[in-house]
């Protein structure tokens, strides 16, 4: 009887799945949206100097009791950084917080407006508005600029492999940087003439340039970029985000595009099913679902979709990885495999409500003890930082 109850219910997960996306109820709060996640937990900003946080995806949202108007936010996997608007007195650049968002302290970069965050190893990369990228190699004790080549008014931060990505505005366009910031050169061919990158999103090599004339991919480290925007019918694009090889666009006014960056011609579709409103702010992943900020009337609330490449369970088509999982109906073992990679891969297991319960690394062959799971569905998740495998599995 619990088999066939569990069927049902995976199903049920299924035309979840495809419902396409939901609101969370809230927070309900006004101007710039960003967000950011860490473990089961996420957390959105606004300009309007407030922190709000939705735990284990549980209602209500609640305050961090933050109270600096809030640009960006960033997380290394354990602190959470947000980078403050202008306006603010002082400027005090980027809080951080060790405590889930508990408390907020402020680092030493003061009198900077921060408009993109990005932490790589023990380096910590600030994005300004005005005075171009600093950096800090001693979690934010300490700050240097590091401007030489690069305008100075820095929208966005990526990096691919071991290379640095600035999106800037005031038609200056993209740069790299290969030294950890030391040194910046432009790489702006086959941009638009105004060359505002306001976004940018990185899928292994290639890299995406969001732009208010659409979006522009690379996949030799900036030399070239190429215009992608068949089917795009709104070009002005806010955020994106990646899962496995699906990139999704925010537009101001037109919802959320998806297109698949494996394809030999992207071409790109709506996902904009049962939303109430096509003004979105930004977009992040958590888990087993995108959410997005939706402008509905003169607050912002959060929607959520579960994510099609964790839904359905199979191998991601990009990826050279076969991922296998036995048995599918598992009582207190679970046999993970793994082939076409070869070296040690991380992976996570997570339930249905895309919290992470275990987690480990695999080279061929692992068994997980599942006993103490709670009956239910559960997703086992191999990223490799190029691709998304995921498989899925029922523990009885």
């Amino acid at each position: 009887m619990k088999k066939t109850v569990l069927i049902i219910a995976l199903v049920g997960f299924f035309n979840f799945a495809s419902a396409q996306w939901l609101s969370t109820g809230g927070p309900g709060i006004a101007s710039v949206s960003p967000m950011v996640g860490i473990g089961t937990d996420l957390y959105i900003g606004s300009a309007l100097k407030a922190i709000y946080v939705l735990r284990d995806g549980v209602l209500p949202w609640t305050s961090c009791g933050f109270t600096n108007a809030v640009n960006v936010l960033a997380t290394d996997g354990t602190t959470l950084y947000a980078g403050i608007a202008q306006g603010t007195t002082p400027i005090d650049g980027i809080y951080k917080s060790t405590d889930n968002g508990a408390t907020w302290t402020p680092t030493g970069l003061s009198g900077e407006a921060v408009f993109s965050i990005l932490v790589k190893g023990t380096y910590i990369f600030a994005g300004t508005n005005t005075n171009g990228v600093f950096r800090s190699a001693d979690n934010g004790a300490t700050w240097t600029a590091i401007n030489n080549g690069i305008a100075l008014n820095v929208q966005a931060l990526a990096i691919s492999g071991t290379t640095l990505f600035a999106g800037t505005n005031g038609g200056s366009g993209a740069y790299i940087s290969t030294d950890n910031g030391d040194t910046w050169i432009g790489k702006n061919s086959g941009l638009p003439t105004t060359k505002n990158v306001r976004s940018l999103a990185v899928m292994g090599t290639t890299v995406i340039a969001g732009t208010w004339s659409g979006a522009f991919i690379t996949s030799n480290n900036g030399e070239t970029w190429t215009a992608s925007n068949s089917g795009l019918s709104r070009l002005r694009i806010q955020s994106m985000a990646v899962d496995g090889s699906t990139l999704y666009a925010a537009t101001t006014d037109a919802g959320i595009f998806k297109t698949d960056l494996s394809a030999n011609n992207i071409t790109w579709s709506t996902a904009n099913t049962d939303l109430t409103s096509l003004a979105i702010n930004s977009l992040t992943i958590l888990g087993v679902n995108l959410y997005a900020t939706v402008v509905e009337g003169s607050v912002v609330n959060v929607w959520k979709m579960a994510l099609p490449s964790v839904a359905t369970g199979i191998n991601n088509t990009r990826s050279t990885t076969q991922l296998s999982v036995s048995p599918t109906f598992a009582n207190d073992k679970l046999t993970i495999e793994i082939s076409g990679r070869t070296g040690k891969q991380e992976f996570n297991i997570m339930n249905i409500a895309g919290q992470t319960v275990y987690k480990s690394s695999i080279t061929e062959k692992v068994t997980v003890d599942v006993a103490n799971f709670k009956s239910g569905i559960y997703m086992v998740k191999l990223d490799d930082g190029k691709s998304t495998v995921t498989k899925k599995f029922i523990k009885q």
